[in-house]
């Protein structure tokens, strides 16, 4: 797993450790684990995923080129 703190694989993993307490922080005991997501991730998790990705990728590739 990544170090980085918006990886996406700890939201993942903090949403569903914490499902009931954010379900309370939210006072929206109905909310789902994709909604929560998306409340935790600027609004929309899966675009939050692909952006988290592509920045990784670029990262990487430019830590390969200045070797």
């Amino acid at each position: 797993m990544n170090d980085h703190t918006f990886d996406p694989k700890k939201f993942e993993c903090f949403v569903d450790k914490n499902l009931i307490e954010l379900r309370v922080h939210f006072a929206k005991p109905e909310m789902t684990k994709d909604e929560l997501l998306d409340a935790l991730a600027f609004g929309n998790f899966e675009e939050h995923k692909k952006n988290f990705t592509r920045i990784a990728r670029e990262k990487q590739k430019n830590k390969r080129i200045k070797v």
